[in-house]
């Protein structure tokens, strides 16, 4: 049995809305987090509470100095509490099975309290395991975000891009 907790994991949002040039796409990551790999199961534990906001994404850069440091801690507040409701929800976990020689991943995937199956590719260099999925939170009943009464909003529509070792 192979543990992992070294690497990075990080969730990319997109904005929308009439106001979306007020608002920005966004990189975070995610601070702690368990791999396990064992004859052909993965299991992986996240905790959406450690999520940090590295800054605005845009054309494959990160701001690191956008937003604000104060808007970075309300919008940590706003994803814990009301996007994905930590408290109610603390922790995604991720069961499944791999390794038959194409890369691909299956499982089953527990987010905001329902489980959905998913699959991912993942590639393996140098004893780095990395990949990349999007995902549609309300498939698992998570409400795209809204503010300014709807003109600020978030897609329905996640990436997250992981390199583990």
């Amino acid at each position: 049995m192979t543990k992992i907790q070294t690497g990075s994991f990080k969730v990319f949002t997109y904005k929308a809305g009439l106001l979306a040039r007020l608002a920005h796409d966004l990189r975070l990551n995610l601070g702690k987090f368990e791999v396990t790999y064992d004859a052909g199961k993965v299991t992986a534990r996240f905790w959406p509470e450690s999520l940090s906001v590295d800054g605005s994404a845009k054309k494959g850069t990160v701001d690191s100095t956008t937003p604000s440091q104060s808007d970075k801690t309300k919008i940590h507040g706003t994803i814990t509490d009301t996007i994905l409701e930590t408290r109610k929800y603390p922790e995604i976990v991720f069961e499944g099975t791999g390794d038959d020689g194409t890369g691909k991943v299956r499982g089953d995937l527990t987010l905001h309290g329902q489980t959905h199956e998913i699959e991912l590719t993942v590639r393996e260099s140098s004893g780095a395991y990395t990949g990349a999925l999007d995902l549609v939170p309300s498939r698992w009943g998570i409400k795209p975000y809204k503010a300014v009464g709807g003109a600020i909003k978030l897609q329905d529509k996640v990436r997250v891009e992981f390199e583990i070792s």
